[in-house]
């Protein structure tokens, strides 16, 4: 492929990334920003999103190998602490939570290893709310019910182990991105 269809398909990865990740929003979801996202000079979230696509490609780097479980949190806690600290300001709490983090990587994550711009599938995929429907629901519980607003690595580990429980039921699942992908297309029917 092309240098340009690359940078192209590469850029379209990373704004389908970000969009899904901080604009998948109904009312029992978490909001972003610390005031209506209207109320936000424009200047400020297109800077905010810009450095979460930069960190994305930044940390894509390192999975051109196979990742391990710990290494890829500790990317997901990378997200979090760098958007926090760049961004608290205008984010709710001062904080970029751990679900709407986790989304954005392993979203990026999956049309990187989709693309070939990665060789090997991400270690984890991305999970939302097609995702948690299919998990039990003690791994749903409490503050772990909805990937908008959980900020727990706790949560996060319950819902990495239940996915592979259920990728074990799979006869034709190896990797958790090879789960999803068949939750997501028993969802479409």
């Amino acid at each position: 492929m092309n240098p340009a269809a690359i940078s192209f398909l590469q850029g379209e990865a990373l704004a389908n990334s970000v969009i899904a990740s901080l604009g998948t929003r109904s009312k029992d979801a978490g909001k972003i920003y610390k005031c209506k996202a209207d109320a936000i000079p424009k200047v400020d979230k297109t800077r905010f999103k810009n450095d979460l696509k930069r960190l994305l490609l930044e940390i894509a780097t390192d999975y051109q190998r196979p990742v391990c479980h710990g290494a890829h949190v500790a990317a997901i806690e990378h997200v979090v602490k760098e958007m926090s600290c760049r961004h608290g300001s205008i984010l709710l709490c001062g904080k970029f939570r751990i679900g709407v983090a986790q989304k954005a990587l392993n979203l990026f994550l999956k049309y990187a290893w989709a693309l070939g711009m990665i060789p090997v599938p991400p270690p984890h995929c991305p999970f939302d709310s097609v995702v948690l429907a299919a998990l039990p629901d003690s791994a749903k519980c409490g503050k772990c019910r909805n990937w908008t607003l959980m900020d727990s690595m706790a949560c996060y580990e319950m819902w990495v182990a239940a996915a592979k429980s259920q990728m074990q039921l799979c006869p034709t699942c190896t990797t958790l991105s090879d789960w999803e992908h068949c939750t997501w297309m028993r969802r479409r029917g």
